[in-house]
């Protein structure tokens, strides 16, 4: 068993050595053809999204139980991963990629004109996407889409109840379009690759937003419509009861019962708010009213007296009335003339009698004046008078008519009550219809969340191919198959290659053999 064990070592040994020289060359060729062939070939970009499915925190029902929560999420992931590979959201994602649109977003509020307008926005930005996905010529192009995204759970492909989950797209180089573009072709291809992948989960959302839009309305509009029309006849009927009570029997009284009712925007109400109203005006026509009459008896008094020399001016009257403080200062001006005057000329003095005569003219002058002032103080008096008798007037009319609508007050009170409960009531339910036309989708069992952007592949770190990997299978394949080469054409050379051979071929014991000897020992040895 040692001899043949011994023989087979020898013979492998002799196929090896025998062969050693081509099964380097292809050893060497199939590694090198490994490296030339990954160094040229288009390198591969992988960009993703990281997204978080969570339940919404509500129970739907309350038969609702953690079990079926996770049941819920189970679904939600397995129809995401069918509806992200659609052909609808795929082809929209190549579409935003190659026309740089987007469908129109949800308007805010609510508006009907705006929703109209975005209907019909999403209606023909819809049949774009369509056209986009029958044209035969994008049909590769989505199929491609489609093979290069996946959708990662932790815990596999298989994978359906997690909570985190990751859209990957993978996109290679497209060496003949950048060179078009004038791009270079692995910074075209990153950007390729981070672009789908947010253009296919924005794609994503809007589809799965739209989807849930539709159902939702429709399931919303068949729960409230007969509510909705039943609030709407509730509204029309409080409307009726009170428009005709305004018209028979309210009319121009409608202002002023909202008033009474505190609805005034800032008037006052009944019948206390009447005195608190004119009070200040009240009190500041009084003050004015006692200092008038202050003044009037000051006057008064002052021009009762037959000497002119001993009437003193009240201050008030010295300040605001400029013709009295003129003629003041001209009389005392006269006084110290003839004070200076007297005691130097006799009365027949010409400057002396002039000073006597101007002074007495200026006294008359004055007390003309003040008489004036007397007058003028009295009109003040008399028109203050008149608008406090009108405000009292005024006071006693509006608390006449207050009390008149009093007794209209708790039907009217009574019929708004019951308009504007109809009209909430009307509101509420024509919300739940907005609400479901806007897509609202607080009700949803899970909420999707995107957690960031879309990552940037690194363009020096392709994801394939790889050339360590590449260069390891090269040259395991490389040995085998210079193995393969060496034993096969060992196998179909049919010359005799030793003792073992031509005992084994002959038939006949091999008696002895004769060395193979080289040139240099075979001269060595002649020359002995």
């Amino acid at each position: 068993m040692a001899v043949r064990s011994d023989r087979t070592l020898r013979e492998l040994i002799r196929v090896i050595a025998g062969r050693f020289l081509g099964m380097v060359v292809i050893f060497l060729l199939v590694v090198a053809a490994a490296v030339v062939v990954t160094w040229r070939a288009p390198k591969w970009y992988q960009s993703e999204v990281q997204l978080l499915a969570k339940p919404n925190g509500q129970l739907s029902s309350p038969l609702d139980t953690p079990g079926a929560m996770k049941d819920e999420v189970v679904l939600y992931i397995s129809t995401l991963r069918a509806l992200i590979s659609s052909d609808h959201v795929l082809g929209s994602a190549l579409l935003r990629l190659e026309e740089g649109s987007s469908p129109p977003d949800l308007p805010e509020g609510d508006d009907d004109a705006a929703l109209a307008a975005w209907t019909a926005a999403l209606k023909a930005w819809n049949t774009k996407v369509s056209e986009f996905v029958s044209a035969t010529a994008n049909a590769d192009e989505i199929a491609k889409l489609r093979q290069r995204l996946s959708v990662v759970t932790p815990g596999g492909p298989d994978a359906t109840f997690t909570q985190t989950l990751r859209v990957q797209v993978s996109w290679p180089e497209e060496r003949e379009k950048a060179a078009k573009l004038g791009k270079d072709s692995r910074e075209f291809a990153v950007k390729r690759a981070r672009d789908l992948a947010s253009n296919v989960v924005a794609a994503y959302e809007q589809r799965s937003a739209e989807l849930e839009w539709e159902r939702s309305t429709a399931a919303t509009k068949f729960l409230s419509a007969k509510s909705l029309a039943a609030a709407e006849a509730d509204l029309d009927q409080a409307d009726a009861a009170y428009n005709k009570f305004i018209a028979g029997q309210a009319q121009a009284d409608v202002l002023d019962m909202q008033h009474m009712a505190g609805r005034g925007g800032g008037f006052g109400t009944g019948k206390a708010s009447l005195a608190t109203t004119y009070a200040g005006e009240m009190t500041s026509i009084e003050e004015t009213i006692a200092g008038l009459e202050s003044i009037k008896g000051a006057l008064q008094t002052q021009l009762d007296q037959d000497d002119d020399d001993a009437i003193a001016v009240p201050d008030s009257i010295m300040l605001s009335n400029q013709s009295v403080r003129a003629l003041e200062t001209k009389i005392l001006t006269l006084k110290l003339t003839i004070n200076s005057l007297a005691p130097r000329y006799t009365e027949d003095y010409k400057e002396l009698q002039t000073a006597r005569s101007e002074l007495a003219s200026a006294r008359k002058e004055f007390r003309n004046e003040l008489k004036k002032q007397l007058t003028r103080t009295q009109q003040a008096l008399d028109a203050l008078g008149a608008k406090r008798d009108k405000i009292n007037t005024s006071v006693k009319a509006q608390r006449d008519r207050l009390e008149e609508l009093a007794v209209l007050m708790p039907l009217w009170e009574r019929l708004t009550a019951e308009k504007e409960a109809a009209q909430a009531r009307y509101n509420t339910e024509k919300k739940r219809v907005k609400n479901a036309m806007t897509a609202k989708l607080s009700h949803v069992a899970i909420l999707l969340t995107v957690l960031g952007d879309a990552s940037q592949p690194d363009p020096e770190k392709p994801i394939k191919p790889i050339m360590l990997l590449n260069l390891i299978l090269a040259v395991v394949g490389g040995f085998i198959l210079s193995l393969i080469y060496a034993f096969s054409a060992d196998h179909f050379d049919h010359s005799l290659k030793g003792v073992d051979d031509a005992e084994r071929y002959l038939g006949v014991p091999v008696l002895a053999s004769i060395p193979k000897l080289g040139r240099r020992m075979i001269r060595t040895k002649g020359g002995v």
